[in-house]
């Protein structure tokens, strides 16, 4: 036969060999919050619930918990000597020994992550550089405080704004927007192609008679080598100035711009662009014969 087992409190009958069951356990392990209309239980040493917490009032001790001497009433626990030397092993398992109380008086309910030296660690506040209040930053680079303040800095500081400096361009007068690179010694700027057409065509009427570019486009009668157009031409370095190149007439050709980017990306071969000069060369010679 099966023993039974009862409860000692309610007569409840068990499953297994205790004396109370879990009705029991709790009811006699908790009492009521003690504040008005209030039905929420608390532990035995509790005094309030947690919603009543902060309205509680704080316990007030005449005497130091640690060594027993006699102190005013206050809301500290211990007296200011033991709070300055009594301390406890690390729980972090460094063996150092920390403070067991903190300034208040209180003590720490885990001594660990070294409670005497981490206020020097903490990050310093910092500053808003917009509304100028100071507030804790999530990292060193962190300079707004708020969504509101960083929706205000992009409008008085827009992106990229600094980085381009206004200017006009040197043949229609647009105007425009430019790097500090760009806007270098000798180095004018045009808003198009059309534009920088002009610029290098004016530049080159203004060079001097005995300019080697000057010089390069009377041997070919101001028109492109290869197809003879002579609205715009340009001057080009048959051997690239990069490569060694030089800046003489023998070395230089007039094309059209189609034709000069094409011998820039070496569709047209030095061969084909030397023997313009020698057609050209032939030509100049007998008009002056003639």
């Amino acid at each position: 036969m099966t023993k039974q087992y009862t409860c000692i409190y309610c007569g409840a009958t068990l499953p297994r060999a205790t004396k109370m069951c879990y009705r029991c356990r709790y009811e006699r392990g908790k009492r009521s919050c003690p504040m008005p209309g209030c039905t929420s239980m608390i532990s035995r040493d509790a005094r309030t619930c947690m919603l009543h917490r902060p309205n509680q009032k704080p316990q007030l001790f005449s005497t130091c918990v640690e060594c027993g001497s006699d102190m005013p009433p206050s809301g500290s626990q211990v007296c200011d000597p033991c709070r300055a030397t009594v301390r406890v092993q690390c729980a972090c398992g460094c063996g150092r020994y920390r403070r067991k109380y903190t300034r208040e008086g209180y003590v720490h309910l885990y001594i660990s992550g070294h409670n005497d030296n981490w206020e020097g660690h903490r990050r310093p506040l910092v500053k808003c550089a917009v509304c100028g209040k100071e507030f804790s930053a999530a990292s060193v680079q962190t300079r707004l405080c708020s969504v509101a303040c960083r929706t205000q800095w992009l409008t008085i500081n827009p992106p990229h704004a600094r980085k381009r400096i206004q200017t006009e361009c040197a043949v229609c007068g647009v105007e425009l927007f430019r790097a500090p690179y760009q806007l270098a010694a000798s180095r004018d700027a045009v808003c198009s192609k059309r534009c920088h057409y002009i610029l290098v065509a004016n530049k080159l009427r203004n060079k001097p008679t005995t300019d080697v570019r000057l010089i390069s486009l009377r041997r070919d009668s101001g028109k492109c080598r290869i197809c003879g157009f002579d609205v715009l031409v340009e001057v080009h370095h048959i051997l690239a100035r990069r490569n060694g190149g030089p800046d003489e007439v023998p070395n230089l050709i007039t094309l059209c711009p189609n034709h000069h980017t094409m011998a820039d990306r070496g569709l047209i071969t030095k061969d084909v662009l030397y023997a313009a000069i020698q057609v050209s060369n032939s030509l100049a010679e007998s008009d002056r014969g003639a």
